[in-house]
This record gives C-alpha cells, structure tokens and sequence, in this order.
C-alpha cells in the first residue's frame, strides 16, 4: 500500500482516538486561534463544537481567560517548552478546575507551527482539597479551644514508647509546659512520671487492643511540680496514633472531700440526736413501767402499758436510724419482725402460744413514714394479740408488708374470733383504733377491714417518691 495511504489512515485513527478522549484537547495557532477541538473539550465549555474550531481565545473566552491562555500559549511558541498551569472554567453549576499542558509542535526546520493545550480535570480533587482543608480548620479550632487536655501520640519501636505529635492549650495548663518544648519527645521522657503511675502501661495495651480504655482517677506526680488528680479516657485511631483525653481534677476532688467530711459531720450529729431521742423515749417508757406498778387499777394498767409499747416503738426506730449506716431509711422489714418478736412475748400467754408470722420483703423507709407504720403495726397486732384469742385460744397474727407499683401494701391478719360487728373500726371509740385511723390519714393511705374466719386489716400508702 502507498505509504502516503497509510500515514493518512494512522493520522484518521488518531484523530479518532483524540476526539473521543476524555481529557479536552486543542491546537492553537501563531495567531491563537483553534485549528482543533475534541468532544470533551466543548462539553467542559458547554459551546457547540463547531463554533470553537476557527474561532480565537477571545471568541471562547471572556477577556481575563482569553489573555491569560494567551500569555501561557505565546510564551510556549517563543521558547519552544512546555509549560503546565492551572486555570478555572467559570460555569453558573459551579467553578471547574483543570492543569493544562501546553506543548509546542514543531516542523522539519525546529519552528513552532503549533501549540497542543491538553486539560486535566481536577475539579474533584480541588473540592475534596478545600473540604479536608475546611475540616482541619474546624479540628484545629475544636482541639485548641478544648477545655479538656489533648496530646496526640505517634508509637515507635513496636508500641516500646511514643512521640508526641500533637499538644493543645488545655494540656500546656494542666501539664504546666510549652508545647514547643515537647513535641517531637518520647513520652518517657515528656512526661517521666507517666511510667511510674501506670498510665504508659495503658497506652502500650491500647496501642496493641485498639480498645478505648478509662484510667480512673489517680494522683500524678512529676518533677515540675505538686501532685495533681487526673482522669484519663486513651484510644487508638485508624491512623494507629495513640490520643489521650484528660481532665485535671484537684478542684473537684478536693470539694469531694469537703462534702464527704461535711457528710460525715451531719451524719455524726444525726447519729447522737437519734441517740440522745432514743435515750429521752426510753427514760419516759421507763417512768410510765415505774408509775404503772404503783396502780392497783388492772384498766390504768393496760393504758400504761399500751403506751409504753407505743413510745418503745417509736424509742426502736430511733435506734435503728443510729445503728443504720443510710441515716435516712429504716429497714422496715427488719423492724416488723423485731416489733412481731417483742409484742409476741408481751402478749403471748403460757400454755396457749399466738404464733406471729412476718413475710416482709426488702422494704425502707423515711423516719417520717416509719414512725406512723410503726404505731399502726403495734396497735394491730397487740390488739389481735389481746383480744383475737380469748381463755387461752391458740392461733395466728400474719403480718406482710411489700411494694405494689407506686404503693406500699400492709397487712395484719389473725384467725381469732373475728373483728366485733358492732363496733365501727372507722369511728371507733378505743384510743388504740382511733390512734390507727388517724396514722394511716397521715401517710395518706386507707385502711380497709374483712372478716371471714378472723380478721384483716390492710393498709395502702404511697411510697411518697420511693424515698420517704
């Protein structure tokens, strides 16, 4: 075939290859006009590619643009090298940005005849630029307004130690030193003390897990100064950098302890009034024992000692809140059954027991509802123990107490003789029933009654925020 055929078909081919390259390409003249232009080429610009070829810079282009591509393009016919730019194609979608390489063609004598202007397009790569750059910002004015201390550790020597990379202002305070005068140091010997207190121990297991880890409050003490608290949250990031997050916490653990003795002060004083409430309540049940022996009146008797049961009721709670280690609650179950054991050999008579039964779950209480359920308890159950069994009758007083939802569910069953049909519990006309009624209005329960084989009495109150 005739050599100038082929030449013609490789020269078709190329051109070809060119117009469907995805990279806009042209050539210019001496006179800077298009003498080629490729598909891409008028799509990046958005123009008809028959008005491109033939028409100069400034056809194409607005001023600015065309003098600039004009420069670059004259500057590569005078000196016959390559230049490589970066220049921006305004469009109303947004900005796109290419590096154009400009490259001279020469003829058989080594003169420009043309210059080739090959387009990169780097728009994506110019946003994701300005978006990294962006988010540095923000990371940057995030870690340097912190106010907890950052430092930023990369590992050497397979996790043996670590550098510091990164220091912020929170840090240079807690720590007391510049960041310029570390970064760049092994943390051993940044920070000497690290060692000692545990914490490098923490980074090399981090470092090897990848796992966050919490080191606790603990004291650090280094050469520069006195001692500090600190709290320290240490994690690995996918870059495999080490960082450390912590807190100075002297302030608050110096309050911490002024609120613990402080605690501790009002707890003592609680403990003594308790103490001291407890003595006075047993003086007064001591002198109504005293004054009931000189009465020969068996009914002045039974008062007296009703209300001796009454204050050593009250004079045990006392003695509970001294004892408890929460001077707030009582374990009311276990004062139920202490109550039960006590009102039991009272009351129980020889020969003819009265079994007390107590089913009482894990239940506490304030002082405030503990006194009145107290006094409720004592007058039912040393009411069913006088008067349920008569002429020695044997028999039960059940008592249980437990939680319902947001209540508190008390309950006192015997299996005596059953409650009088004539007697009005609600407006009764014995001190005891009377002082019963009025309790359970004080914890703003109810009180009902049933009688079928004996009789029950419940009682529900709420629980007063769960807490009183």
């Amino acid at each position: 075939m005739n050599p100038k055929i082929i030449a013609l078909n490789n020269a078709i081919d190329y051109v070809k290859i060119l117009d469907e390259a995805s990279d806009p390409l042209v050539t210019l003249n001496s006179d800077y006009q298009f003498t080629y232009a490729n598909k891409a080429f008028a799509q990046a610009l958005g123009k008809p590619l028959e008005t491109i070829i033939g028409n100069d810079l400034w056809g194409i282009y607005q001023k600015d643009g065309a003098d600039f591509r004009r420069d670059v393009t004259k500057e590569v016919f005078e000196t016959g090298q390559i230049k490589v730019v970066e220049n921006v194609v305004p469009k109303p979608s947004g900005n796109l940005y290419f590096i154009t390489t400009f490259k001279p063609i020469f003829n058989e004598q080594n003169i420009v005849i043309s210059v080739v202007a090959i387009a990169k397009d780097i728009t994506d790569r110019k946003q994701a630029d300005a978006a990294l750059r962006e988010s540095e910002t923000r990371f940057r004015e995030l870690f340097n307004h912190m106010s907890s201390g950052v430092a930023v550790y990369e590992a050497i020597d397979n996790g043996g130690d670590f550098i510091l990379m990164d220091f912020n202002p929170a840090a240079e305070k807690i720590e007391k030193v510049s960041r310029k005068d570390i970064l760049g140091k092994r943390v051993s010997e940044a920070f000497p003390g690290v060692k000692a207190f545990g914490v490098f121990e923490v980074f090399q297991r981090v470092w090897q897990t990848g796992n966050l880890e919490y080191y606790p409050e603990n004291i650090y003490v280094d050469e520069r100064g006195p001692g500090s608290w600190r709290e320290s949250w240490i994690f690995k990031l996918p870059t495999g950098e080490i960082v450390a997050v912590y807190n100075e916490i002297s302030a608050r653990k110096q309050a911490e302890e002024k609120i613990k003795a402080s605690l501790h002060e009002k707890e003592t004083m609680l403990k003594e009034i308790h103490h001291r409430v407890k003595n006075n309540l047993q003086v007064i049940a001591s002198l109504l024992d005293l004054q009931s022996s000189y009465l020969q009146d068996e009914k002045a008797r039974e008062m007296l000692q009703n209300s001796i049961d009454r204050v050593s009721t009250m004079a045990k709670i006392h003695t509970m809140l001294y004892q408890s280690e929460d001077m707030s609650r009582i374990d009311f179950g276990g004062f139920i059954r202490d109550l039960a054991s006590r009102l039991q050999q009272s009351y129980g008579l020889a020969g003819s027991p009265v079994g007390v039964n107590v089913n009482v779950s894990d239940v506490s209480l304030s002082i405030e509802t503990s006194i009145p359920c107290g006094l409720i308890l004592n007058e039912l159950v040393s009411n069913a123990l006088k008067h349920a069994f008569p002429e020695g009758k044997g028999g039960e007083v059940n008592v249980s107490m437990k939680a319902e939802g947001d209540q508190f569910t008390l309950t006192v069953q015997d299996n005596g003789i059953g409650f009088p049909a004539a007697v009005d519990f609600q407006n009764p006309r014995s001190l005891g029933l009377e002082l019963v009624s009025l309790l359970v209005r004080q914890v703003n329960g109810r009180i009902d009654l049933e009688v079928d084989g004996g009789t029950k009495f419940t009682i529900t109150f709420p629980m007063a925020n769960k807490r009183g």
